[in-house]
């Protein structure tokens, strides 16, 4: 057992000598432990994405020793009680705000051998989603079939530069520049679920997709 106090990063090292019979010792490789002892430190950013309602919350985590392994989320509405919103290992999440509504937001990291930050429930980031001018719309997109399963279409899809995916926790999935020949996306390689495409071009519009 090692002494305490044991030091976060320090390392232990082990290896054994095993004999059989009369023959010389065998030395085994050596075995190498590194103390964790500390939890991870994290902040986040928020910021709106341009053109629509949609919230970018950027996380910044540190863990000098095994690693960040997750990030818990947690948001309130206004004067609201903060409400667990899920979590993710991504550095990047999205979230779809409402107009005219102000939110914030904490986040708490756990690393990979199980050690949580501890923090008190105070916002790291507030922001106010503002009403998106209408005509930002004049390009409204739409998304059909919906659910899908194989491939969707967009409906002025071919108007716009790019369009990302990503699942309902923000994580990346698809990022592409938009076939000027096609309005048609595959999603034949998508989980069962729920994403959401957003097209980036003058302006950027999301929609969510349910893919069976």
């Amino acid at each position: 057992m090692p002494k305490l106090p044991v030091l976060d990063g320090t390392v232990y090292t082990n290896r054994a000598s095993i004999v059989f019979d009369d023959n010389e010792p065998i030395l085994t490789n050596t075995w190498k432990n590194i103390a964790d002892v500390l939890p991870p430190t994290s902040t986040l950013k928020a910021n709106i994405l341009p053109g629509h309602t949609d919230i970018q919350l950027i996380v910044n985590a540190n863990d000098a020793t095994s690693g960040v392994g997750y990030k818990n989320l947690f948001v309130k509405q206004g004067t609201g009680a903060w409400v667990a919103f899920g979590g993710s290992s991504a550095d990047t999440i999205k979230l779809e705000g409402e107009p005219g509504k102000t939110y914030s937001f904490y986040v708490v990291s756990g690393d990979k051998v199980g050690n949580m930050e501890l923090k008190n429930p105070v916002a790291e980031a507030n922001i106010v989603v503002g009403y998106v001018n209408p005509l930002a719309y004049n390009q409204k997109l739409v998304l059909r079939p919906n659910p899908a399963s194989t491939v969707v279409t967009i409906d002025g899809l071919k108007k716009f530069k790019s369009y990302q995916i990503t699942d309902m926790t923000g994580r990346l999935i698809i990022n592409e520049k938009v076939n000027t020949q096609t309005e048609q996306i595959d999603i034949r390689n998508l989980q069962t679920g729920m994403y959401i495409i957003t097209v980036y071009g003058d302006t950027v519009q999301s929609l969510k997709l349910m893919k069976q």
